[in-house]
This record gives C-alpha cells, structure tokens and sequence, in this order.
C-alpha cells in the first residue's frame, strides 16, 4: 500500500472511530450493551498500529522524496499531528462515559480495556511527539516564535548545534574543522 494511500485510509478510519464514539450519545436513550462497549473499545484500541505506521513511512519519505516543498511538508506534519489529538480527545470521550464507568466498576474486563486505552493514548502521544521531534520543516506558528526566541537568547549558537547533532563538545567540533581546514590546503584547495 502506499504511502498517501495508507495516510488516507488511517484518516477515514480516525473519523469512522470518532462517528462510532458519538453514536451511543446521538442514538438516543437505549443503552448499548456490554458487549457494544468491548467492541467499541476493541476497535478504538486497534488505531495506534496503523498511525504509527504512517507515521514511520512518513518520517523515512520526508528524506528520500525531495519533490514536496515546504508548505506541504508543513501541511502534512499539521495533519499527521491533528490525527493524534483528534484520537487522543476521542478517546478521553469514551473514558469519561458514565455508562463505561458504570460496567468497568461491575466487571474487571472493562477496568482492564480502560487501562488499554490510557496505553493507547500514550503511544500515539509518543508518536506524535517523535513526528514534531524528527520532522524537518516547523509549522508556520513555530517559526514566527524563533525571532522572539533568539533575542530573548534561547537558542543554540550555530555551532553548539552542531556539535550537540554529533553528539560532541563544541571544543572538538572545532578541533576538527581546524583539521579539516588544515588537510584542505594541503590538497591546495584554499
């Protein structure tokens, strides 16, 4: 499956998930039975796997398909993003139904499905959280904020930065850019 395909399809199926959450309270007065709770829950809890797939896909395409520009590189981490809290709210939905409560309290299998969702919170959270972390391009809010940021002096000088994606001291980042400057005029290129 492809990428966008498989993007697409975890998009329908957050929304599918979120109309399934909503029905119990659209449908009116009957209460759904034990069993629709479980499978409500089953269902909702099957959504991490296939987000944390896009997710992964999308991390490793960013690098290797040079043909999106920035804008829609935003676009894409805005959604990706939006999906996790969409799921997130949806989720903390079916947590704080009464009728929900009202079985975990009466049956120990919904106590434990109501500690797998929390669990699944925290893994699309993780993943949302490694998605802005590795993601090339910021969104347009954050790089308005980096101005305001560099005057207050909260960012990096450019070659801590650099010595902290190698993960070295910035003395021997600089070591080794004297060397490196060093072996190029032995080869006559400066």
């Amino acid at each position: 499956m492809s990428i966008g395909v498989l993007r697409r399809h975890t998009r329908d199926r957050l929304e599918s998930l979120q109309r399934l959450v909503e029905a119990p309270k659209i449908e009116g007065p009957l209460p759904p039975t034990p069993e629709d709770y479980q499978e409500l829950v089953s269902v909702v809890l099957e959504f991490p796997d296939p987000y944390r797939r896009v997710v992964d896909a999308e991390l490793r395409r960013v690098f290797t398909d040079r043909s999106r520009s920035i804008v829609q590189l935003q676009q894409l981490r805005s959604e990706l993003a939006d999906m996790a809290d969409r799921y997130t709210s949806m989720v903390r939905r079916v947590e704080e139904d009464a009728a929900l409560r009202a079985l975990a309290k009466k049956h120990l299998r919904f106590d434990v499905t109501t500690a797998n969702l929390a669990e699944a919170v925290a893994t699309v959270q993780h993943d949302q959280a490694r998605l802005v972390a590795e993601w090339p391009v910021c969104s347009p809010e954050e790089l308005a904020q980096v101005p305001a940021l560099s005057e207050q002096g909260r960012c990096l000088p450019i070659d801590q930065a650099f010595a902290d994606m190698k993960g070295i001291a910035a003395d021997e980042l600089h070591r080794r850019l004297d060397e490196h400057k060093a072996r190029r005029k032995g080869y006559g290129w400066e």
